[in-house]
């Protein structure tokens, strides 16, 4: 009996009601193919590249796909680089200021919908040549006068971006600048005060400028020396003497016994040298109708200053600095009664202004704070705490145990001998860590971390960095979001061992593979990696990777761990070269390690001065 429906009607047969209409089949979104390789070219190279067919799969009939390009961020393709979607190529020519890692995003839309891969595109610098830019002019020098010069930003250029540049200075022949004359190549300063017989004429200097790769500039420098006045003598005895200056500009020198040097307003330009080999440091400089106020105290090198506000009157101290100097004077004193010991005079020159400060520490654990300006603050011996803060600053420990800390600005720091530990802080630093075992952090920035001599630490923190732990077993040490980075290893020495370290990354989180000569670990999201130059060679390898989930890869497990699909490519330049020019790199940079000049101005910015060693 057939069934009924609600009202008590008969239900149709389904046996024999026509079968429904069939509904359309709905397109399924295409979907991502194999992982695409990262790509690397050099600058001034033509790249042409094309995605492979099966980058991308469709599952729908007559599916024909549509492709699109920009960049991982959601901007456009730079300039130079071109996509054309109907045979899927990427094309374009970069010049030196597209150099670096580009994070590529592919788009393939379908009938249901679209989908995406990533590979990264790294432009490698092509060392260029730097060129000599402004003529250097001649200057005028004379005989027991202070001259400073500092080379104009645009005596030499350089088109590639962040190149490493190295100041060199000679004489014209090749042979070393003449005792008088003094080159700081950090700052490209040049400073010296002529002695009275020292032979009039052209000085003519070479100044050499050499990048990271060894290419090298020239310009020339000329020093023409006038005839000066000659210091006159004023000598005393190995008994306790009382020197007096006259008006005339003068060389005084004590020699042994408890000297007091006198000077009235008006005593000219004189020189002190106070050496005796049994000095107790009880030799006195006194001013007869001077105050404190009327003068700005200067170190420079081993040197004390004291200038005049008027600029008429200025006394040199040879030899007042280190503190076991044996030319070294106890006590300045002053006509208002104001007294000045040695130690005192040290703790004068540590002070600070917002402006741009060259500060020497002592030989006690000093804690010195840059402030604002381009400060230069050399630690000198003891274990010392220095803060550059705001401006681009220069911070040497020197000797000790030291912390120093960048700040904001672009910072160098060397941190010299001893167990230091370096802090980079915002911008793009350049940290050094010298003799010992050190703790290297680039913190933010594009920072270059140089471990030195020892068993180093080094950490890029975020940002793209370029990490060199150079001699001894040293760690690399990553956290999530590190950036890009590149890690060059050379250490040939025997029984080293230098590892990378994840502290909160798993190895599941990575790709490793092959890239010519170079071990790549790049991330799975595309956020970070690792790029170790030259890993295939001996000498520049790393020799475990370590992972946050307890997973180590030694060196066998490395090499075993990446792709081979990425033969080995010819390299620009053979590694033992490469090795070769980062030894010499480094041990410039370590040449530089201390500063120039070290000046405390009370009241106003003053010139730098000269770098004259006591004799």
């Amino acid at each position: 009996m057939p069934s009924l429906d609600d009202d008590n009607k008969p239900n149709p047969d389904p046996k024999t009601q026509p079968d429904p209409k069939p509904q359309p089949e709905q397109p399924q979104a295409p979907t991502a193919g194999k992982p695409l390789a990262a790509q690397s070219i050099h600058e001034k190279e033509k790249l042409t590249y094309t995605l492979a067919e099966d980058t991308f799969h469709t599952a729908n009939k007559d599916d024909k796909l549509t492709y699109s390009a920009r960049l991982a961020d959601g901007k456009p393709l730079p300039g130079w680089l071109s996509f054309n979607p109907q045979t899927r190529t990427f094309s374009g020519t970069p010049s030196n200021d597209d150099v670096g890692m580009l994070n590529v995003e592919i788009s393939a839309k379908g009938k249901g919908g679209s989908a995406n891969q990533r590979f990264t595109l790294n432009v490698i610098n092509v060392n260029d040549a730097p060129q000599a830019g402004q003529k250097l002019p001649t200057l005028q020098i004379e005989h027991n006068k202070l001259f400073y010069y500092q080379l104009p930003e645009d005596a030499f250029k350089d088109i590639d971006k962040n190149d490493k540049l190295t100041f060199s200075a000679t004489s014209e022949n090749g042979q070393s600048l003449p005792s008088w004359l003094k080159f700081d190549a950090y700052n490209g300063t040049f400073t010296g005060s002529p002695s009275a017989n020292t032979p009039q004429g052209n000085y003519r200097v070479t100044v050499t400028v050499t990048d990271s790769g060894g290419l090298k500039a020239h310009q020339t420098l000329v020093l023409n020396l006038a005839q000066g006045t000659p210091l006159k003598p004023v000598n005393g005895t190995d008994r306790n003497d009382v020197l007096i200056s006259s008006a005339d500009n003068e060389l005084l020198a004590g020699k042994g016994g408890k000297d007091v040097y006198q000077f009235s307003r008006g005593f000219g330009h004189d020189l002190i040298n106070n050496h005796d080999e049994n000095s107790n440091q009880d030799d006195v400089v006194t001013f007869t109708n001077m105050n404190r106020k009327d003068f700005v105290i200067m170190r420079d090198y081993t040197s004390l200053y004291l200038r005049s506000l008027s600029g008429t009157d200025e006394l040199r101290i040879m030899g007042q600095f280190p503190a076991n100097s044996k030319w070294r004077i106890g006590e300045i004193r002053f006509a208002d009664g104001s007294i000045l010991t040695a130690d005192e005079i040290e703790r004068e020159l540590q002070k600070t202004t917002e402006g741009d400060d060259h500060i020497y520490g002592s030989k006690d654990n000093d804690i010195i704070n840059g402030k604002g300006g381009n400060d230069v603050i050399s630690g000198e011996e003891g274990d010392d705490e220095l803060y550059g803060e705001d401006g681009n600053d220069n911070l040497i420990g020197s000797v000790g145990n030291d912390k120093l800390s960048g700040g904001a600005g672009e910072d160098s720091l060397n941190g010299g001998d001893g167990r230091d530990h370096l802090s980079g802080g915002a911008g793009n630093d350049e940290l050094i860590g010298g003799e010992d075992d050190d703790q290297l952090h680039g913190n933010e920035g594009d920072d270059k971390l140089y471990g030195g001599t020892g068993n180093d630490l080094l950490i890029g923190d975020s940002g793209n960095d370029v990490l060199s732990g150079s001699a001894g077993n040293d760690i690399y040490r990553f956290a999530r979001g590190f950036g890009h980075d590149v890690i060059n290893n050379y250490d040939g020495g025997l029984g080293r061992h230098d590892s990378i370290d994840f502290s909160d990354m798993n190895r599941s989180d990575f790709d490793i593979r092959r890239e010519g000569n170079n071990l790549v670990l790049h991330s799975k999201d595309g956020k970070n990696q690792i790029t170790v130059t030259n890993h295939f060679f001996n000498g520049w390898q790393i020799d475990s990777i370590r992972f946050a989930d307890g997973t180590t890869l030694d060196h066998g497990a490395i090499n075993s761990a990446v792709s081979t699909q990425n033969a080995p490519r010819g390299n620009y330049m053979h590694p033992a070269a490469q090795a070769l020019q980062m030894n010499q790199m480094i041990a410039s940079l370590n040449n530089q390690a201390q500063p120039l000049h070290a000046l405390a101005i009370p009241d106003e910015k003053q010139p730098l001065l000269a770098a004259v060693n006591p004799y």
